[in-house]
């Protein structure tokens, strides 16, 4: 759907234009179940597939904006839970899909006690995660249990924020992996000189006993400490492609909230 769709849409648009059910077919010609497929990716896509008319044995659109904002509001709430846990994401996801609720709403429809409850707003609003919205019950002056409190999400400012903290933790690993790799370069460049001369070896017709010598240049320790470095340094990297996957995904929602704003 997707490559039918870029070859007459804007690729950027938040909404790409309708492809049928018959051009689909052409290009799976082996997939059996094709319209039970669309249905359910028109049911649990989170909005981003639709069916908007009957042509062709049905057209189906893609709406980007949609896919990537469904992406980010799962990716929020896992960060939540990872920094507060399960009852706080609990909490988090349900104000968020409510928009604004009071404090007993909060506990009573969380299944969550009110002492745990208050605890946990407490803990995502000084996180930033939560906002409060002050509402009087009467315009006349009056004491403070006459004013509401409602709890709410600025989702948006939300992503703003986990994508900083995301910022700052690619740089770190970055910054990690040069100074490992700073810390260890003249071991890395013996480790690559002798793997070099092992490999020239093997290639001229050397004989097992020159390769032996040769590998016997680097001592135990050093091997050790080589493979040390490089369990490291591919573990960094490891972790920095899962941030850039998790930064283009939330730079993608700011992308098309900017848009529609």
């Amino acid at each position: 759907m997707l490559k039918i769709s870029y070859t007459r849409s804007d690729p950027w648009d938040s909404t790409l234009n309708p492809v049928t059910l018959a051009e689909i077919r052409d290009h799976l010609k082996d997939l059996k179940h094709l319209e039970q497929y669309l249905k359910v990716l028109e049911e649990e896509s989170g909005g981003a597939v639709r069916r908007v008319g009957d042509v062709g044995g049905g057209q189906y659109r893609l709406e980007l904006g949609e896919a990537y904002r469904t992406l980010t509001h799962t990716l929020v709430y896992q960060i939540v839970q990872e920094r507060l846990g399960g009852k706080a994401a609990r909490i988090f996801r349900l104000i968020h899909r409510n928009g604004m609720m009071e404090q007993d709403q909060v506990a009573e429809l969380a299944m969550i006690s009110k002492k745990d409850a208050n605890l946990l707003t407490f803990k995502l609003t000084q996180d930033h995660f939560l906002l409060i919205h002050e509402v009087r019950k009467s315009l006349v002056p009056s004491p403070a249990n006459k004013i509401t409190y409602l709890f709410h999400v600025d989702m948006e400012a939300v992503v703003r924020m986990c994508l900083e903290w995301v910022y700052k933790s690619v740089y770190n690993l970055i910054v990690q992996r040069d100074t490992t790799h700073a810390d260890n370069t003249r071991l890395l460049d013996k480790r690559i000189r002798v793997d070099s001369i092992v490999e020239n070896l093997r290639q001229s017709g050397g004989t097992e006993e020159q390769v032996r010598e040769v590998e016997e240049m680097m001592t135990e320790a050093e091997v050790k400490q080589v493979e040390k470095v490089s369990s490291t340094q591919d573990r960094l990297f490891d972790s920095e492609i899962g941030l850039d996957e998790t930064m283009f995904i939330l730079q993608m929602f700011v992308y098309y909230q900017r848009m529609q704003g």
